[in-house]
Formats: C-alpha cells, structure tokens, sequence
C-alpha cells in the first residue's frame, strides 16, 4: 500500500502508462502518443550578421512579435510512425481534427489507444465541439484514452519527439507560419530519407517489474521528477521509451 503522504494518483497513472508501453506491436490496436505544442512567431529587427571562420552569426537581442502557431504531434514509437501538423490555434476544434487525421491512418484498426496529458481540450467532449453527434462518438469509439499523470507528460514519447523536432526544424527565429510548415515537412523528409530500412528492425522489448515495484512504496513529490532516468532502464532497449527513429504517414 502506498502510503497516503506520497503521491498515490501519480504513480497509479504513471503505471496505466506504463503497463501500455510494455504492449507488443499490434498493428490492430496500435499505440499512439500524442502532443502539442506553441511556437512562438518571431521576426528579426535588424539583419543578422552571417557567421564567417571563427566567428559565430550574430542576431540583435531586439525581435518583433508576430503571433503563435501550433505544433501538432502524433508518434508510434514501435512502428517509428509519426505525423506532425501545424495549426494557427489551439483549441478543441484544432485537437478534434488532428484525432480524426490519426484514426484516419488506422483505417484497419480496431482500436487505437492514444496517450496524451491533462490539455483541457484533450476530452471527449471536444470532439462534440467540432462534429455531428453521430460522427463524434463513432470517432470516440475508435479510441482509448490514456492519460499521463498530472505534472507527469514527460512519460508521453510525443513529448520527447516534439523537442527533436524543435531541435532539427525550429530551434530559430521563424515569422511565417508557412515557413514552419515548410521547415517541419523538410525535417520530415529527411529523417525518413536517412533511416529508412531501418524502422521495425529491433526486436521486441523486454521488461522488469522488480525495479518498479520497489520504487512505488518510495515515491514523494520530491523524487518524482527522478523517474525519468530509472523508467527507462526498466524499460529496456527497443522499447517506447527508447523510440527508434521515425518514418513519417
């Protein structure tokens, strides 16, 4: 028994994901992570000063605001799947239309089991917002909601792909949503280009659950964010947790 001074929800919810990524590859019922995040627009002020040999480019500190977009993410890690879209907001409607796109890669499916955080858009109820009755519960029906634990998203694979992702495509100042359209589809493409062949190849993961049964008893708020590192070695090589690299639908 945990006991009640610890942080009983977030290890009951860290384990639900848990027990989802320890899930053989089915491409029947296929698991899917799922993120979003904002990029801020923002264009430079004064012309940039282009790097030369031993020296590095220089931008002025001063920028101009020009609006945010949205960065939309969905990964299967076993299949080194992913899908990213760019919207210029993020509300239900937005999240609501991104999760028909994903069922739309799934047409075979049976049911495809999404795990995503606590985003206040990412419920059922949106999908009301944004279809037909009909057409939103037989969407819903496609489904099985996983969430994270609160304070917890860093246990969704889509938030490790979503920071490589700002890393190769996005990491400067970009002021034109279409411009970021273009810098993702590129880094898309190219990451498909240099691993292809390659994705499917390791071999199914294998798991312990002697390490995480004796960290249950021992979790506070305190040593949550140290999981990190221990989840994955439980997890072993091949697994979610150690997504390979991606091939886009």
């Amino acid at each position: 028994m945990i006991p009640p001074e610890h942080n009983s929800s977030f290890v009951a919810h860290m384990e639900n994901v848990l027990d989802v990524y320890k899930r053989p590859y089915d491409p029947h019922r296929p698991v899917v992570c799922m993120d979003e995040s904002p990029k801020q627009l923002i264009a430079e002020t004064r012309v940039p000063i282009p790097g030369s040999p031993g020296r590095v480019a220089r931008h002025d500190y001063e920028y101009r605001r020009c609006g945010v977009c949205t960065v939309f993410l969905a990964s299967e890690p076993l299949a080194g799947k992913r899908m990213v879209r760019i919207t210029e907001r993020r509300t239900k409607r937005d999240w609501a239309h991104f999760v028909e796109e994903i069922a739309d890669q799934y047409e075979s499916a049976v049911k495809i089991t999404l795990v995503m955080d606590n985003l206040n858009t990412h419920v059922p109820g949106s999908l009301y917002d944004a279809f037909a009755p009909d057409k939103a519960k037989a969407l819903w029906d496609r489904f099985d909601f996983v969430y994270t634990p609160k304070h917890g998203s860093w246990l969704n694979v889509a938030e490790i792909e979503l920071n490589v992702l700002g890393t190769q495509c996005l990491d400067r100042r970009i002021d034109n949503i279409n411009v970021v359209r273009s810098e993702v589809e590129h880094g898309n493409h190219s990451e498909t280009t240099r691993t292809h062949g390659s994705i499917g190849s390791s071999p199914p993961p294998t798991h312990g659950s002697s390490s995480l049964g004796s960290i249950r008893h021992s979790m506070s708020d305190a040593t949550l964010v140290r999981f990190t590192a221990h989840a994955v070695a439980v997890a072993g090589e091949g697994s979610p947790l150690r997504p390979p690299r991606p091939v886009t639908w």
